[in-house]
C-alpha cells in the first residue's frame, strides 16, 4: 500500500482552476430550513436537517460524520434518488444506478474502503454511497479542524479515510467513463471540487 503522503501529493499535483458549481438538474441548492446558533461545518449542516442532526455525545469529528449522513438521508428521502450535500449549500443528485458495482471499484484500488462501508453487499448496486462517505468524512475533518483539535489523530484518521474514499471516487469515474455513462462530466466536476476541498484541509493539518 503506498503511503498517505502519496495520496496527498498526488491530490496537491491535481489541482485544477476553480469552477464555480452550476445550477442544473444534478447540482441543486440546499437551503437553510432552520436556524442554528452555532458556526462553522457543524451549524450549517443542522441548519439544514429536518430531523435529529447528531448522535448526543459524539465529539466534533463523529458530529459533523453523522449530521452529514443525517443530511443526506434526507435529501434522499426528499428527491427519491442518490444526494449528496456539497457544503456551502448544493447537494449533487444523480440516479442510484450506473452500470457499476462497488465490488468492481474495490478491485481496482490498492486501499481498502473504510469499514463504514462495507458490507458491500449492502451497498454493492449503489456506487454512488461512495460520495456519501465522501462528504462525510470531509465534514468531520472540518469539524475537527474548526473544534481546535487539527493536530489529532482523531482529525488525520477522518482526512486518511476522506482521501480513500476520493480516490475510490476518481476510480468509480473512470469506470463509468470506460462503460459510457451519460453523465461523466458532472461527476468529473464534482470529483475536482472535492480536490480543491482536500488541498485546503491538508494545509490546516499540522505535519505529523
Amino acid at each position: 500500500m503506498k503511503p498517505l503522503l502519496s495520496i496527498c501529493l498526488f491530490v496537491m499535483a491535481s489541482m485544477v482552476k476553480a469552477q464555480k458549481i452550476p445550477a442544473s438538474d444534478f447540482f441543486i441548492r440546499v437551503d437553510e430550513i432552520n436556524s442554528n446558533e452555532g458556526v462553522g461545518i457543524i451549524a450549517e449542516l443542522l441548519s439544514r436537517i429536518q430531523g435529529v442532526g447528531y448522535i448526543a455525545g459524539e465529539k466534533p469529528v463523529g458530529s459533523g460524520h453523522y449530521a452529514t449522513h443525517n443530511l443526506n438521508n434526507e435529501l434522499r428521502e426528499l428527491h427519491r434518488c442518490s444526494v449528496s450535500y456539497i457544503p456551502g449549500g448544493y447537494a449533487f443528485k444523480a440516479p442510484y444506478t450506473t452500470g457499476i458495482t462497488l465490488t468492481e471499484i474495490v478491485e481496482r484500488s490498492e486501499y481498502q474502503l473504510p469499514g463504514s462501508i462495507y458490507p458491500l453487499r449492502d451497498w454493492d448496486d449503489q456506487p454512488f454511497y461512495l460520495l456519501d462517505e465522501l462528504v462525510a468524512y470531509y465534514c468531520g475533518t472540518l469539524a475537527g479542524i474548526e473544534a481546535g483539535m487539527a493536530d489529532t489523530g482523531r482529525v488525520r484518521g477522518s482526512y486518511r479515510e476522506f482521501l480513500i474514499v476520493l480516490h475510490h471516487v476518481r476510480i468509480m469515474i473512470d469506470i463509468t467513463e470506460e462503460k459510457s455513462y451519460p453523465h461523466v462530466d458532472e461527476l468529473e466536476l464534482l470529483y475536482q471540487h472535492f480536490l480543491r476541498l482536500a488541498h485546503t484541509i491538508d494545509r490546516r493539518i499540522p505535519k505529523a
